[in-house]
């Protein structure tokens, strides 16, 4: 009896190691999905953010251009 129970208490004990590994591995593995959502979320808003920029700076250079263009237009025009 006493030796079927330090079998027993050994298989318990090697069943939560492996356990114990195996959700160290898991919580990695979360971890690093985290880790890369954020970087899929950071860069998305860095793109969005990049995207907006250039929309934002070209809409200004074609309204300086469009002014440009009637400016130069009517001194050639009129002049």
């Amino acid at each position: 009896m006493s030796q079927n129970l330090n079998d027993v208490t050994n298989q318990v004990r090697e069943s939560t190691e492996h356990a114990a590994v195996l959700l160290h591995a898991v919580g990695e593995v979360g971890e690093s999905v985290q880790h890369v959502h954020n970087i899929v979320r950071g860069s998305g808003g860095t793109l969005l953010n990049n995207v907006a920029s250039m929309v934002a700076g070209f809409k200004a250079v074609t309204q300086v251009v469009r002014q440009r263009m009637k400016h130069e237009g009517g001194t050639h025009n009129g002049g």
